[in-house]
């Protein structure tokens, strides 16, 4: 702000963006993806329940996820 109290603009870079996007994403210890799923009625892009692994040598998820 300037000494009037007012936003002073002191540079712009860029425009408007070309596209934007959004994800909704759902965790819970105990989520049961396909129980969202059916609850949406939309398939998930991804989800996995708690003790999935991402790779054989990867720990356990946490939690489960829906996204």
């Amino acid at each position: 702000m300037n000494d009037e109290g007012k936003v002073e603009i002191i540079a712009e870079v860029g425009g408007d963006p070309d596209e934007c996007g959004v994800c909704l994403a759902i965790y819970g210890e105990n989520l049961v993806p396909d129980e969202v799923t059916k609850l949406l009625g939309c398939k998930p892009t991804d989800a996995h329940l708690k003790g999935d692994k991402k790779s054989p040598k990867s720990p356990g998820f946490t939690q489960g996820a829906w996204f």
